[in-house]
């Protein structure tokens, strides 16, 4: 365990994501309550959040086996889009939903942009991690329509932008305004 935790203190994240950001911060290592269920991965709640609020939602199941990917509104109701993965039957919404959407825009309220993880166990609600380039930025956003949607929130004085969330070519092209001005 000791070796692999060094691996993971030395290890550069920039080299292949676009999280150069990685690179400026103190490493630390923790350890977390497992949380699965019954052997299998916890269910994992990313909220996408838009200048304060959540305008989407992934759930990702099964995450190291068979990954399936649903996507919700800000209410919980599903779209019949996929993301970054396959999609598949909806899960069932959780009594607190709009307590985690209240978190997740909370979190979010002074950014642009950013996309905050959850989980759920026992009743509980356990923050994820915080990220400001999904996939670090080289996730393709395999519907259209789901990227045309993340794309209609992604501004920048007044310029409209493709989805800043891994467009249908990479991150460098959140920078490019819909309307071809100057960002």
């Amino acid at each position: 365990m000791e070796h692999q935790a060094q691996h993971w203190l030395t290890k550069v994240h920039s080299d292949r994501m676009s999280l150069w950001w990685y690179e400026t911060m103190p490493r630390n290592v923790y350890l977390e309550q497992d949380i699965s269920d019954s052997g299998r991965d916890a269910a994992d709640w990313k909220f996408f959040v838009f200048n304060g609020r959540v305008e989407i939602f992934q759930v990702d199941t099964d995450r190291y086996g068979d990954h399936i990917q649903t996507i919700y509104d800000r209410l919980g109701n599903f779209l019949n889009s996929t993301l970054y993965y396959k999609s598949g039957q909806a899960v069932a919404m959780p009594p607190d939903l709009d307590v985690m959407v209240r978190i997740a825009e909370g979190i979010g309220n002074n950014f642009d942009f950013i996309r905050v993880d959850m989980f759920r166990h026992d009743g509980a609600i356990y923050l994820g991690e915080i990220g400001l380039v999904p996939l670090g930025g080289g996730g393709r956003i395999q519907s259209l329509d789901l990227d045309h949607r993340l794309g209609a929130h992604s501004t920048k004085d007044g310029h409209r932008f493709h989805a800043i969330v891994g467009t249908c070519s990479t991150a460098s092209r959140a920078a490019i305004p819909r309307d071809g001005g100057q960002v």
